[in-house]
């Protein structure tokens, strides 16, 4: 856990709030975006897995690209 909870509270409200922002520029430029919110689940083996500093506090990564691939899912 990263830091008190009264403080990661209001540092996730800022998150969603630049998320938000950000996605909005993204689409303007005409690139996707992938928020990626199951990472609070297990933070710690996402900073391995990428190699990242151990100090870091992942809270909602945010992928974007030129071009994501859309999957359609068919129900049968």
């Amino acid at each position: 856990m990263c830091g008190k909870s009264s403080s990661i509270l209001v540092g996730d409200v800022d998150v969603g709030i630049a998320l938000g922002a950000s996605v909005v520029a993204a689409k303007s430029l005409g690139l996707d975006t992938v928020p990626i919110g199951g990472i609070r689940k297990n933070p710690e083996e996402l900073i391995e897995i990428l190699g990242l500093p151990t100090y870091l506090c992942l809270r909602l990564p945010l992928i974007i690209s030129l071009n994501c691939i859309k999957i359609i899912v068919v129900r049968q």
